[in-house]
């Protein structure tokens, strides 16, 4: 039999729902449908009248043979006003349907085949046992705030725990630590991790001295306590607890139980934050092991361990092992979750991060667009997850050029951190981290040191010394003092940095690969050459071996080697290299991006030497208009493409032109940088030059 049902749907929903063919869809009240398609058609073409909405067409598919079908006919006109000429047939609230196909009829009007799901289905009855398993309790009430938790609800979760606890006796301990228990889960999805500690640890304290000694409570309880600590950052805390909870169960019980998996997720985590991404991985590995003997192949908790496994292979730099743990996990969490549920956030999170680490930053930004918007639905707006987004966003932003938008997103994820943790946690430095590069980029040296050494403290303070993340801060400090001119100071930077990411990652690694060019950088910034050009072929030999051909980590290289050959007086190769850097730019970036306008400003530099004037002001002026559109006034890479200019302006002996070119180029270094900078001096010596000539 087929029935149709025709509706209207918010236009951002029905472009969730397109995404999720072959997956389930579950209507949350009482559903009228009708054996008449025109008339079903007539209620989903109306809706289009309503540029808001899109107006969908439901064909359902239904075997009366099944036993459990959750629907009747209304073809009596005292239960159905309608059923003359609707012939109308009501299904039970939450019936669950497979969908099948999807087809545009016409502009805002699409056909969506369903069909109704049975007892036999196999993908269904995993989902079910995973509900009944994750809302077990000691009553139907305890069942239903446990609902509740899963399904987001905390206000109401908190409400029905709250009356459940009031109304039990003290003397009954397991259920009030098992009721502490929930309302430190709700706490923890609500973000206030203060007070879910408290419940945990009460939780704990009665569940130690209970009369009925229950294993898997106990170290659920260790479990959690281990989660909150890694959220709140204190990652020795979170190794301990979950090293107590897997003792205990091997204490007390024979086979390895759901509750150590869960332990060993927690140890992987701390590590993963550690910067321990090896001995993150092997205890993936254990909790996948136990996960896949216990739970059903699609249930939500795998898709966890998918999405965590893929982070790990993305930070040891294993992007295609990354990308396919991240899509396993998206398969399950887009069949069997809600639209706007955490976790799947997590996921396009997971995987946007991914395309920017390949530099597809476009997708990347709506990815973590994407999973922003599930986020502001279903966490209260201070949530430490929300400030993950805007942290992604901001670095989308910034890898796009888009200066001022990435540092909006870091400050907002900076607020939500230093309101939600404590004031020395990691994450909190990693913020002022980010804030610090934007404004390096933007040419803001002083304002980029302070940050930088702001997060510097507090990393200092929480990590291990030979920590990843202390590797970036410091490469990243380094680039602050290269910009400043203090070359002996970045080099020192960079070295130290070195040092740690060879303890920490692969020789092909990308990050290695970022320092070695930085060294290289330094080397020709003080008139090294060789050691400039040793380094630049360390980086391209990773990057050529590790990354696509068409990422910016490689152009940026032949860029770098460009300079030297340049400088080396070798235009012909220098040229040569410029031109690998544009190819690969203008096939990935915008045609604003100001690194463009320094591949134009390298290129314009190129032809001045070799004596093409015409030919070098027009890359010149290419690399002004994108500079001046892209960069705030005061940019120092400005006052160079002023002073360029101005060079050629002098040898055309059009001294006007290049005198004033040169006082722009001198105003803009004297404010960014300081006076015995090396490029201000050379800026004022031209212009002091050409004030004599014209004068």
């Amino acid at each position: 039999m087929i029935v149709y049902r025709g509706q209207g749907m918010l236009n951002n929903e029905f472009q969730k729902l397109i995404n999720r063919e072959g997956g389930l869809l579950s209507f949350n009240n009482f559903l009228s449908t009708s054996i008449d398609e025109e008339v079903s058609l007539i209620f989903a073409r109306s809706a289009t009248d309503n540029s808001d909405l899109t107006g969908v067409l439901f064909q359902m598919d239904i075997n009366p043979s099944i036993d459990s079908t959750p629907f009747a006919l209304l073809d009596n006109d005292d239960l159905s006003p309608y059923s003359e000429w609707e012939k109308e047939i009501l299904f039970s609230m939450h019936t669950i349907f497979r969908i099948k196909t999807m087809t545009q009829i016409e502009d805002r009007l699409w056909q969506i085949e369903l069909s109704l799901t049975n007892d036999k289905d196999e993908q269904l009855q995993s989902l079910t046992k995973y509900i009944r398993e994750e809302t077990l309790g000691l009553t139907p009430w305890h069942r239903l705030g446990r609902l509740m938790i899963n399904m987001g609800e905390l206000e109401h979760a908190e409400q029905i725990c709250e009356a459940i606890l009031d109304a039990t006796s003290n003397e009954n301990i397991e259920n009030v630590a098992l009721m502490h228990g929930d309302l430190g889960c709700i706490n923890v999805k609500k973000g206030d991790h203060k007070t879910a500690l408290t419940f945990h640890q009460r939780a704990l304290e009665l569940q130690k001295y209970a009369p009925n000694f229950d294993v898997i409570n106990l170290t659920t309880t260790y479990n959690s306590i281990a989660f909150i600590y890694h959220s709140m950052g204190d990652y020795q805390n979170a190794i301990l607890f979950s090293e107590k909870s897997i003792e205990i169960n091997k204490k007390y019980l024979t086979i390895k139980s759901l509750s150590s998996g869960y332990a060993y997720h927690n140890m992987a985590l701390a590590y993963l934050s550690l910067g321990s991404y090896s001995i993150a991985l092997s205890y993936f590995e254990k909790e996948l092991e136990i996960l896949q003997e216990y739970l059903p192949t699609y249930h939500p908790s795998l898709a966890v361990t998918y999405d965590c496994i893929g982070a790990t292979y993305q930070e040891l730099g294993d992007y295609a092992i990354a990308l396919s743990f991240h899509k396993r996990a998206l398969e399950i969490q887009q069949k069997y979750l809600p639209l706007n549920h955490p976790e799947l956030a997590m996921a396009y999170g997971n995987i946007g991060a991914l395309h920017i680490a390949l530099d597809d930053c476009q997708t990347g930004l709506l990815l973590h667009q994407k999973a922003l918007e599930i986020r502001k639905i279903s966490l209260p707006p201070n949530h430490p997850v929300l400030a993950i987004s805007y942290n992604n966003i901001g670095g989308a932003h910034r890898s796009l050029g888009n200066y001022l938008q990435a540092l909006t997103m870091f400050q907002k994820a900076l607020e939500i951190r230093q309101q939600s943790l404590p004031a020395n946690h990691p994450s909190i430095a990693t913020a002022l981290n980010n804030i610090g590069t934007v404004y390096h980029l933007m040419g803001n040296y002083s304002m980029a040191l302070s940050f930088l050494q702001q997060s510097m403290e507090i990393k200092e303070k929480m990590l291990p010394e030979n920590h990843s993340d202390l590797s970036e801060l410091q490469g990243n400090i380094g680039i602050i003092h290269q910009a400043m001119g203090n070359y002996p100071m970045a080099l020192s930077f960079y070295e130290k940095a070195l040092k740690i990411q060879k303890e920490s990652f692969p020789e092909t690694h990308s990050h290695l690969g970022v320092l070695y060019g930085g060294i290289g950088e330094v080397y020709r910034l003080m008139g090294h050459y060789v050691d400039a050009l040793t380094n630049f072929q360390k980086a391209l030999d990773i990057f050529q071996s590790s990354l696509p051909s068409n990422h910016s980590l490689l152009s940026t290289t032949y860029n770098n080697m460009g300079l030297v050959h340049d400088s080396m007086g070798d235009q012909s190769l220098a040229l040569s290299f410029y031109k690998k850097t544009l190819e690969i730019q203008e096939k990935t970036l915008p045609a604003h991006h100001p690194f463009l306008g320094t591949t134009y400003n390298n290129i314009g530099v190129v032809y001045r030497r070799m004596d093409d004037y015409a030919t070098a002001l027009f890359y010149q002026q290419k690399a002004f208009e994108i500079r001046k559109r892209s960069l705030p006034g005061n940019h120092i890479d400005l006052a160079i493409t002023y002073y360029n200019i101005a060079t050629i302006y002098d040898f055309l002996q059009e001294y006007a032109k290049a005198l004033e070119y040169a006082e722009h180029a001198v105003a803009i270094a004297q404010t960014a940088l300081n006076r015995n900078h090396p490029f201000t001096k050379t800026f004022q010596e031209l212009f002091n030059e050409l004030k004599s000539r014209t004068s």
